[in-house]
């Protein structure tokens, strides 16, 4: 297994800044959050024992929202174009630093479930979140279980 090195003195670790986001094969510059995560809900088969006879393999789920200008949802819409809750798209999400070297997550099969706004005076922008319901998500070139459909 592979160790990180510590300390990196001269150079720079993976920081916001460092990521380049493609919605639906565009580059979004304007995002301003970008969520994604799945999880694995097993269970375990009891039986007359103290310890549990077996596991089942589970559920996989997958999440994301992505928080873009009020501007950047608007063009967002567009490019899906109209029964833009009904169009699938990916997201894929670059990070490179030179010292990091660069890594690669996919969210694929992300479909929208709603848009989020709250609005308040003050001098920030106005913003947008967009929740996805979302197929898989392959981190770093890996699929997070064997024998996924595609």
């Amino acid at each position: 297994m592979a160790q990180a090195k510590f300390p990196l003195i001269n150079g720079f670790k993976y920081s916001f800044s460092s990521i380049e986001v493609d919605i639906g094969g565009e580059i979004f510059t304007d995002i301003q959050a970008l969520d994604y995560s799945d999880t694995v809900s097993r269970a375990k088969l009891r039986g007359a024992n103290a310890v549990p006879l077996g596991i089942t393999r589970g559920d996989y789920e997958a999440v994301m929202s992505f928080t873009l200008s009020k501007r950047g949802a608007k063009d967002f819409r567009a490019l899906l174009g109209p029964g833009f809750k009904e169009k699938f798209f990916d997201v894929t999400t670059t990070y490179t630093e030179k010292e990091e070297g660069t890594t690669t997550d996919k969210v694929i099969g992300c479909l929208i479930i709603g848009n989020e706004n709250s609005h308040s005076p003050g001098p920030d922008a106005l913003i947008e979140v967009i929740p996805c319901d979302v197929h898989h998500i392959i981190w770093d070139g890996l699929d997070p279980m064997l024998n996924m459909l595609k």
